[in-house]
């Protein structure tokens, strides 16, 4: 295509059409890009826009300032500017909020009002925790000592019961009486039961006068029934004994209970002294002024009562001032969001002014498009005048090379600056040109070869500028004769451009060269060996 386009002095028209196909290319990949990137922006704009003035009507449907006038960003400023000073108590003057902006200066106020509920909030939650403990300790104390008096009450009921069953004896005297009592009824039992033995040998005795089984002497068995009948029933130690059991142990249990109630007493005691070494000081300095603890603990009660009290009015009047500061923070949303509308609505007009260029840009694109449609079609129309002289010289290498029976005309059709090959020939009546597919192998080896022959020859005084004309195994696949015929054209292209002609056919150049060229216009450079060192060895004649 270069070549042909050469010839017919079309080279520069080619080029312009391919550098503005180049620049069309380019173009609209921008276009593209930028179309995208506008399209993008001006939807971020849009969406912020429909969002902002929605929060914006929201805003105006329950305002947060007083009355039916919108206050400017300057009043607003100032009301933040008061309220700050109240929070603080910094004087009117202080550098740290003179001059600040609306955002700053909110930031500034929801600061101090954080720093006012830490720091009040935080020492009266202290002072009410430590009152609660000194309260606390106050109240234990007092249950002690309350425990101590019922203790010490219980002790003396106990001595008391204690005293009076001992009946003035000692618990070991008591031990001692009933190992009397407990002696001395072993022996009444053992008397019994001598006196029940003896009424039975005297029941079986049948005289009047019997030996008596004790003392040995005789009795009359009546008088001496009768006076062991007295001694058995004269006998009444056991109930005693059973009292005094009965006494010891009642006397052993309250002494038992006693003792515990005398350990819990010298331990609720202990815990006494330990409440009194931890009261606060005042506490103590007011019990030895004659306070009692109830009168300590009321105070504590009414002083923690107090601070609940200021607790609650200062979460009271923290909560007053944040909705305050809430109203004053939707005045500066407000004044943000048309800050923020008034900026978009620059981007808006800036959008605007680039979406204009950028039309522009696409007009000036289209009006390149327009020239390059133009050129193309000025390039068709020359090239189609050209074409005939064109076929004519193509066709004339073409048959001078196949030699062709039928197929003798060779015509070049472009469209948008490529060409294609078309053969045809001259005994169809219509002029029909077939793709050159129909060609057999040798007439496609000629193809290739015809416009080395049709451009590098003189035709018409348009001097070629070809002036070395190299061909690479040329023949392959053409006959002798057509060997023959390639070797006669290749003695006129010589008489133009010096020949270099590489081929496989050795012996069959040897052969035909000799008749086509004159001896002095030509040599034959022939191989005879190769090695790695020393590469070919050339045989030139």
């Amino acid at each position: 295509e270069r070549t042909i386009f050469n010839y017919l002095g079309l080279t520069h028209p080619r080029a312009l059409m391919s550098n503005i196909d180049e620049f069309l290319v380019s173009e609209t990949k921008s276009e593209e890009s930028l179309d995208k990137e506008l399209s993008d922006i001006r939807t971020d704009i849009d969406r912020k826009t429909a969002v902002w003035q929605s929060e914006l009507a929201q805003i105006l449907e329950a305002p947060p300032w007083d009355g039916n006038n919108i206050p400017s960003t300057t009043e607003s400023e100032q009301r933040v500017y008061r309220f700050v000073q109240e929070i603080t108590d910094v004087s009117p003057d202080d550098d740290d909020i003179t001059g600040l902006r609306l955002t700053p200066l909110l930031n500034r106020a929801q600061d101090a009002l954080n720093g006012k509920q830490n720091q009040g909030h935080d020492n009266l939650e202290k002072e009410k925790s430590e009152l609660d403990a000194r309260r606390r300790r106050l109240q234990n104390l007092r249950d002690t000592q309350a425990q101590i008096t019922c203790l010490e009450s219980r002790l003396e009921d106990s001595r008391s019961k204690l005293q009076t069953l001992l009946g003035g004896l000692t618990l070991d005297a008591l031990r001692e009486m009933l190992k009397t009592a407990q002696h001395e009824a072993d022996t009444a039992s053992i008397k019994e039961r001598i006196v029940q033995d003896t009424l039975i040998l005297l029941e079986r005795s049948e005289s009047d006068i019997v030996d008596c089984p004790i003392c040995d002497k005789q009795h009359s068995r009546d008088a001496l029934g009768s006076s062991l009948q007295d001694m058995a029933q004269s006998d009444n130690t056991s109930p005693t004994v059973a009292s005094l059991a009965l006494r010891i142990e009642e006397c052993e249990n309250l002494n038992a209970h006693y003792t515990e109630q005398e350990l819990e007493l010298h331990r609720q005691r202990r815990i006494e002294t330990f409440a009194k070494n931890n009261m606060d000081s005042d506490d103590k300095r007011r019990l030895s002024d004659g306070y009692s603890i109830d009168q300590l603990i009321e105070d504590c009660e009414k002083r923690e009562l107090g601070i609940s009290e200021q607790i609650t009015g200062h979460e009271a009047w923290l909560r007053s001032k944040q909705s305050e500061l809430n109203r004053l923070k939707g005045e500066g949303r407000f004044h943000q969001i048309r800050e923020s509308l008034s900026d978009l609505s620059s981007d808006s007009n800036r959008l605007a002014e680039i979406e204009s260029s950028w039309a522009n840009l696409v007009t000036f694109r289209e009006t390149v498009r327009e020239i390059s449609d133009a050129s193309t079609s000025a390039f068709s129309e020359q090239f189609g005048k050209e074409s005939p002289r064109l076929s004519g010289v193509l066709s004339r290498s073409f048959n001078a090379l196949t030699q062709h029976p039928w197929y003798d005309r060779l015509v070049v059709l472009e469209e948008k600056g490529k060409l294609e090959y078309r053969v045809a020939s001259t005994k169809d009546p219509l002029g029909l040109g077939d793709p050159t597919g129909v060609l057999n192998g040798q007439a496609e080896s000629a193809l290739g070869l015809v416009p080395h022959f049709a451009f590098s020859q003189n035709d018409n005084n348009i001097p070629t500028e070809v002036y070395v004309v190299m061909l690479d195994d040329p023949t392959r696949a053409l006959d002798t004769e057509h060997i023959r015929i390639f070797i006669d054209r290749l003695r006129e292209l010589g008489n133009n451009v010096q020949l270099v002609v590489a081929s496989q056919e050795t012996e069959r150049f040897r052969e035909m060269i000799p008749q086509a060229f004159e001896p002095d216009s030509y040599i034959i450079v022939e191989p005879t060996g190769w090695s790695p060192g020393k590469s070919p060895n050339l045989n030139i004649r």
